[in-house]
């Protein structure tokens, strides 16, 4: 039987006060439609709804966290404000605010607030979620080695839509459903670690006279090899140890077998590569292509390097 929401009216088919919306039925870049149903004679209707256009407003961790604490201790400042004007925007369907892969991950740091930080994000991106990083870098790469193995410099065009799973201006429907998996307290210890071993090392590094000689331009070169030796360092020791393995050198390691996300990215660069190119030394392809013009231009490794 359809659950009919809100107010219910007269049933144009039975005359029963059972007909009222059933749900928004949603159609990427197409007509989305309000479905009208009655709980005594099942009859639908479709009524049409009109194209939206949403100003996409993306918050960053800092804002989201600075947002929800001001709804916890009840303070009257800017980011109380903040909130209390976004959230009727999203409701009205006049913005979004996204979440993301990143937000969540961010999120779990902080294990006391967790659920009070996601609560924060989802009640402002009302189901609207964005694309990961990875997927999106690794996109962006596959895009650049095709231009690369054309002999071509890369060229790029962005929609706004790309950068998420859904279209960003559908309706959104009546309810937006998250579901949340176990958080292992040991992941998010090595997560936040590895955080922390990170900021030492970016630390080391801007102290160190000779890493900040040169121009911008200089400083963002080496910035990008170093991110090209790192995804084929990553894949030259995952192959090693997958070999060792395999030869007994080494004893069995499920997680091993798992390849990880920068062995990923050189895997299917060398897969192409396999597939399309002429060359006998497929190995000397893939680095070359790392070192390339091509790779140098993919937008997000390239921000990755002006960032740092």
């Amino acid at each position: 039987m359809p659950i009919i929401l809100g107010k219910k009216q007269r049933c144009p088919d039975c005359g029963a006060i059972a007909f009222g919306s059933l749900q928004i039925r949603q159609a990427w870049g197409g007509q989305d439609y309000l479905e009208l149903a009655c709980e005594k004679c099942w009859t639908t209707y479709r009524c049409d709804l009109p194209r939206l256009e949403k100003k996409i407003l993306y918050l960053d961790q800092h804002a989201i966290s600075l947002m929800m604490r001001s709804q916890e201790t009840g303070k009257n400042d800017l980011w109380s404000n903040l909130f209390d004007r976004l959230k009727p925007l999203v409701q009205w369907q006049r913005i979004i605010c996204p979440t993301s892969w990143e937000h969540q991950q961010e999120s779990e740091l902080s294990v006391s607030r967790y659920s009070s930080l996601m609560k924060t994000c989802r009640t402002l991106a009302m189901g609207n979620r964005l694309r990961g990083s990875r997927e999106i870098q690794n996109t962006q790469i596959y895009e650049a080695l095709k231009a690369f193995m054309r002999g071509e410099g890369a060229t790029w065009h962005f929609e706004s839509r790309d950068a998420f799973k859904d279209d960003p201006n559908a309706w959104h429907n009546y309810f937006a459903i998250d579901v949340d998996f176990d958080r292992q307290p040991k992941q998010v210890a090595d997560r936040r670690q590895s955080k922390m071993d990170v900021h030492k090392v970016m630390e080391s590094l801007y102290s160190d006279p000779e890493y900040l000689q040169g121009s911008f331009e200089e400083y963002v070169q080496r910035e990008t090899e170093g991110f090209a030796h790192g995804l084929i360092g990553v894949y030259d020791k995952d192959r090693g140890e997958l070999l060792e393995m395999m030869c007994g050198l080494r004893p069995p390691d499920p997680l091993a077998l798992l390849s990880s996300p920068g062995t990923q990215v050189v895997q299917r660069v060398l897969m192409t590569i396999q597939q399309e190119s002429c060359a006998d030394d497929h190995n000397s392809k893939v680095r070359e292509f790392f070192f390339s013009p091509q790779f140098a231009s993919v937008p997000v490794v390239n921000i990755n390097a002006i960032l740092g």
